[in-house]
């Protein structure tokens, strides 16, 4: 079935992925658009930027997913740095489509369950002054498993047949730890029953060099080998803010500043 879905999607030539013209501060990529969210709920559009934190508890820990040297070279390590919102630290999610699987949920006492549902699927996309990259997770040896690299790479054109650049966003378990945690899981590594994603058995996205996931390449664990402090991923958005409620028109920068509207 999800073989099907894939295939059944139409073939996409790097679709929406366009850089956006760099400002000043060369932040490449797209702006975003005032209120709109950091993951997209239509299929072939792009969020908003992004930092993508690694998480203690429900708090930002001071390290986030990097492009490291802000590389524009295939194969340029993915890795957690210390929290610095450079342009090597903008992340966008692209999302390609949805496939049914079984996820870790938490009720009002925390008691944890698993759920059926629909849970969709991004490409990982970070820019670069020649162009876009994408999270890849290395897909030699008959494909992505735990311990496997994960990367920057081209984006694949035709992104039906390059499931290692897709992920999904979901809440998930760690061995020996109480709790689920916000999770990010290759579909290409993820087991499938019936065209059904197993998240609740998949490898994790994670910083595991060490326990605190502090300037770590990134690498698939499995849920034996990670813990929730150097697998557990929380985004803030960084486009722009939406205008309040209280805010008029006006004509350029300079009159907006003398009334007061922009904050």
């Amino acid at each position: 079935m999800l073989g099907a879905l894939l295939a059944l999607a139409s073939a996409v030539s790097i679709t929406g992925l366009q850089a956006g013209t760099a400002s000043a501060d060369t932040q490449y990529g797209p702006t975003g658009s005032g209120g709109s969210p950091v993951l997209p709920t239509t299929d072939l559009t792009i969020g908003n930027p992004a930092v993508v934190h690694l998480l203690r508890g429900t708090s930002w820990s001071g390290q986030a997913l990097e492009d490291a040297f802000n590389s524009s070279t295939p194969g340029a390590e993915a890795r957690t740095w210390d929290l610095n919102y450079s342009n090597a630290q903008r992340i966008y999610f692209q999302r390609l489509g949805a496939v049914p699987g079984w996820y870790h949920v938490a009720d009002a006492s925390g008691a944890v369950r698993l759920e059926r549902g629909d849970v969709a699927y991004y490409r990982i996309i970070h820019y670069t002054a020649a162009g876009p990259m994408c999270l890849d997770a290395d897909a030699r040896n008959d494909g992505p498993a735990a311990g496997s690299l994960v990367q920057w790479m081209t984006c694949d054109a035709i992104w039906q047949n390059a499931t290692q650049q897709l992920w999904f966003v979901t809440t998930t378990t760690r061995d020996g730890f109480p709790g689920i945690y916000p999770t990010l899981i290759n579909l290409a590594s993820s087991p499938k029953t019936g065209g059904v994603a197993l998240l609740d058995q998949a490898p994790v996205l994670a910083a595991s060099a060490n326990l605190v996931g502090q300037r770590s390449p990134l690498t698939l664990a499995s849920r034996s080998m990670a813990g929730p402090s150097n697998s557990a991923w929380g985004f803030q958005n960084i486009g722009p803010e939406p205008p309040r409620a209280d805010q008029k028109p006006c004509s350029n920068k300079i009159e907006c500043l003398f009334t007061g509207l922009v904050r």
